[in-house]
């Protein structure tokens, strides 16, 4: 669906496009709310040697609890947006993720000079742009190892269960400590980058004044369009109305 904007004495043509599916906008927000009842239990968790519920072992046990089921969203909401990756719409496929083609290659390129603001505006761009989508490719792999990690330690409680035969082969390749301090640095690496990827897309909409924000509620974006775009589909527009009349 198409909207004109008047901007003083020209006339930008926007288009609104439904980029972001059902699914993604689920396993997006699932991601977020798992992440930071995750952050907040695992900080009380990792401070319980110096103290914090140490004395009140119900609570603690209860916290334990929340974290593990809020791991388990966290882990199905990654694997349904991987599997979306290959099934999902043009905007949700993995070479959103990484510049496979050359003219992503120019775009992440552009990308960085405008983030470096030695390019004075953003790439309009209906899904990822490259390097946000780079950027997002490291997080689900550093995702992918916070999850096993998580459920490594969820399967020490029940050795010989289904998670503990799934994941034990981590502890012969990784100590215990080090395995939790991978996890715990990890936490810390998500939540800095959820603060820049908040940052980052509010520059972006206000930039760019597309809904980026608003997208993933609605699913929807309204971004600009060159002026021949509009042209050409006037005219194939009078293309097919004229066909459909000879046909009459």
């Amino acid at each position: 669906m198409g909207v004109k904007v008047s901007d003083g004495l020209r006339t930008i043509h926007r288009v609104k496009v439904h980029v972001w599916e059902l699914p993604i906008r689920f396993f997006h927000w699932a991601l977020v709310g798992s992440i930071a009842v995750l952050a907040i239990s695992g900080i009380v968790i990792a401070n319980a040697n110096m103290g914090l519920l140490l004395e009140h072992p119900t609570g603690m046990n209860l916290n334990r609890a929340i974290h593990t089921g809020a791991g388990y969203i966290f882990v199905v909401a990654l694997v349904g947006r991987i599997i979306w990756m290959f099934i999902g719409n043009r905007y949700a496929r993995w070479d959103q993720f990484l510049p496979v083609s050359k003219e992503r290659r120019i775009e992440l390129k552009n990308t960085a000079k405008y983030y470096s603001f030695l390019l004075k505006g953003p790439i309009s761009e209906a899904g990822h742009n490259p390097l946000a989508g780079s950027a997002y490719f490291v997080m689900y792999c550093l995702f992918a190892i916070q999850g096993l990690t998580g459920l490594a330690f969820v399967g020490m409680d029940n050795q010989g269960g289904l998670i503990w035969n799934m994941t034990h082969w981590l502890f012969n390749v990784v100590d215990i400590p080090v395995l939790r301090f991978v996890h715990h640095v990890i936490m810390w690496i998500i939540a800095v980058f959820l603060l820049q990827h908040l940052y980052s897309m509010v520059l972006v909409d206000i930039e760019e004044n597309s809904g980026i924000v608003s997208s993933m509620v609605t699913g929807v974006k309204i971004l600009p369009i060159e002026e021949e775009m509009v042209e050409e589909e006037h005219d194939e527009a009078l293309d097919a109305q004229a066909h459909q009349k000879e046909r009459r």
